[in-house]
């Protein structure tokens, strides 16, 4: 239960980095919904195996999170896509091609070291914000 906890606040703190950081480098890619533009954020976190209970727990209280803010009068709309990597390598780059070309997201979010370092080319190759919810490798981070 504890590193369910953990995981959750590591999540909401990377959906809030990646606001944040939408906002103060004003994405190019920000999408225009009524008057308001709105920010896509992409979620890869494992939704079935071994490691569902982390991604099943951290996409609650990310949607509780989401609903929060949806009832603050903000300068952007948001919306949080989660898709389920099956905790494999090829899975989660192919999603996070697919948020980027497809679902045209401005931040994608990944889980565990190995799907970050997957993730972070692609990321760095169409410079969008990629934060991983990781704890072993610093090389997430470069580029």
């Amino acid at each position: 239960m504890k590193n369910s906890l953990l995981y959750k606040t590591i999540l909401l703190f990377a959906i809030i980095a990646g606001i944040i950081c939408v906002h103060k480098y004003k994405a190019e890619r920000v999408t225009i919904d009524s008057d308001k533009p709105t920010i896509k954020i992409g979620v890869i976190f494992p939704l079935s195996g071994d490691s569902a209970i982390y991604g099943e727990s951290a996409q609650a209280a990310a949607e509780v999170f989401m609903d929060e803010l949806s009832k603050i009068d903000t300068k952007y709309n948001y919306e949080i896509i989660f898709e389920d990597n099956r905790q494999k390598l090829s899975e989660t780059v192919n999603i996070a091609k697919k948020f980027i070309t497809y679902d045209k997201v401005d931040v994608l979010i990944t889980f565990l070291a190995n799907f970050g370092m997957a993730v972070a080319p692609v990321a760095q190759e169409y410079k969008t914000p990629h934060f991983s919810v990781a704890s072993v490798d610093p090389n997430i981070a470069r580029g």
